[in-house]
């Protein structure tokens, strides 16, 4: 449930929240006596999350490397649109 919590802080909401659901839905099943539910319910919640984390860690690499190769573009966005009192502009 830790890395479902850490998908939805890093920007993956829906796969962190759907990993928290079935996390917690697999530990009432289990509690209950129904293995096979619980396990294949913990299956989904570790699928969820570790889409979750790869998919919120790409987009975040993404984003840096967007703005390492076309700083001059987004430095001269930044000047423009959004606040020219920047130290760069």
């Amino acid at each position: 449930m830790g890395w479902s919590i850490c998908s939805m802080c890093l920007g993956a909401f829906w796969c962190g929240f759907f990993g928290v659901i079935c996390s917690l839905t697999s530990y009432t099943d289990h509690k209950s006596a129904e293995y096979d539910r619980a396990s294949y319910k913990k299956k989904w919640a570790w699928c969820c999350s570790i889409f979750g984390v790869l998919f919120s860690l790409a987009w975040i690499t993404a984003l840096v490397v967007i703005c390492i190769v076309m700083w001059d573009d987004t430095k001269e966005y930044l000047c423009d649109h959004v606040n020219s009192s920047y130290d760069f502009c």
